[in-house]
């Protein structure tokens, strides 16, 4: 036996069960949007009904919750736990198991063509929904069951090893933080952070003049990550960089810092191309020699460094950071050998977790590249 081309609606199930009091039912678990990690089958954290909710579309285990609303935002998991659920969340499940292998359900449900099926039948401005008729009529190659089988048993091979390595990764984050913390703690003596930066500047005040394409101009957006973000919206020109670099002189070593909105984070400059930064943002360039500034980086995202943040903000609408906050900043005395040491202990778990990121993310598209292969 062949594919053959079905819809949805004649394979899977919309299941649409109600408990009016889950709570007198025993049900304590509830799932909203919110507990639904985008392109993640595994749900992470859910909430208690006890704490009073008023879901009552009921799930079992091994049911299938999309989510309806913000189709785009491609929430889809598989339940591992009976619960309720928002109105929000469609329940699905496999109508006949010798037609639809339920453990492909949810990959029809991640394949591209799903998603772009519910976001171009979804309606709305502000929250753009897409119902049950229009997701029913949704088309797609079936292959036979033993290959159904077969399909199911590498995507879920693929999505397991996906979840053993992030959660690896999270443990390593947690064994970084651990150490940048252990390492922060120890030290009693302190300094002002102008005492050992030669510069703490923030980006240009007058509004630069943004061309189509150019020098890359950087925003708070495009470091809130922990990372910077290449992928920039603002250019300037030649001319007005070369005014901008010469008071600012970022160079290899420097660190940025975020001041204003999504304050306190710190990203290393390792890179040597042209950039300006807007005023959001400030850049803290050590004293060579004296202070190492991947050291520094660590001091900012230790618990310590955040409290100072936290102290020195201003604010209430949108908390900033001002130059002179900066400066003022309490820095651990500590020599500048003993710095490059304790840098070196965390940059490695940080290769550590690049590397693992890396597995992710080739992991990740084999998966996709498989399903959008067997699933259109």
């Amino acid at each position: 036996m062949s594919d053959h081309l079905v819809k949805f609606g004649d394979v899977v199930r919309l299941n649409t069960e109600r408990e009016p009091d889950p709570l007198a039912a025993g049900i304590d678990r509830f799932v909203g949007l919110e507990h639904i990690t985008p392109e993640n089958l595994h749900i992470h954290s859910r909430g208690s009904v006890a704490d009073g909710i008023t879901f009552t579309n009921l799930f079992k285990s091994g049911q299938v919750l999309f989510g309806k609303r913000r189709a785009y935002q491609r929430k889809v998991a598989v339940a591992e736990f009976d619960g309720v659920c928002s109105s929000d969340i469609y329940v699905f499940e496999s109508k006949d198991p010798d037609g639809l292998l339920p453990e492909l359900v949810p990959f029809i449900c991640q394949s591209e063509g799903f998603y772009q099926h519910a976001v171009n039948t979804s309606a709305g401005s502000l929250s753009p929904r897409t119902n049950w008729e229009h997701l029913a009529s949704y088309e797609f190659r079936l292959p036979p069951l033993d290959e159904q089988r077969r399909i199911a048993d590498l995507l879920w091979a693929a999505d397991e090893a996906i979840e053993q390595y992030k959660i690896t990764k999270e443990k390593v984050a947690s064994l970084r933080l651990a150490l940048i913390n252990k390492e922060i703690d120890q030290f009693t003596e302190f300094v002002k952070l102008s005492n050992v930066c030669s510069k703490i500047i923030d980006g240009p005040h007058y509004p630069p003049i943004f061309i189509e394409n150019g020098v890359p101009f950087i925003l708070v957006s495009n470091l809130s990550s922990g990372k910077i973000n290449w992928v920039v919206k603002k250019w300037i020109s030649e001319q007005d960089y070369a005014v901008i670099v010469n008071r600012i002189n970022s160079e290899l070593g420097d660190v940025l810092y975020t001041v204003v909105g999504s304050y306190g984070v710190p990203i290393y400059v390792d890179w040597d191309r042209p950039y300006a930064f807007q005023r959001h943002i400030a850049l803290l360039k050590p004293q060579r020699d004296v202070l190492d500034g991947l050291f520094l980086k660590y001091y900012l995202e230790s618990n310590f460094g955040k409290q100072q943040a936290n102290l020195y903000a201003v604010g209430l609408a949108q908390k900033t950071l001002t130059l002179g906050a900066l400066k003022n900043f309490s820095f651990p005395k500590i020599s500048f050998e003993r710095q490059k040491q304790i840098a070196e202990k965390i940059q490695a778990m940080d290769t550590e977790s690049e590397v693992l990121e890396i597995h992710i993310s080739n992991l990740a598209n084999l998966k996709t590249a498989f399903l959008s292969h067997f699933i259109k």
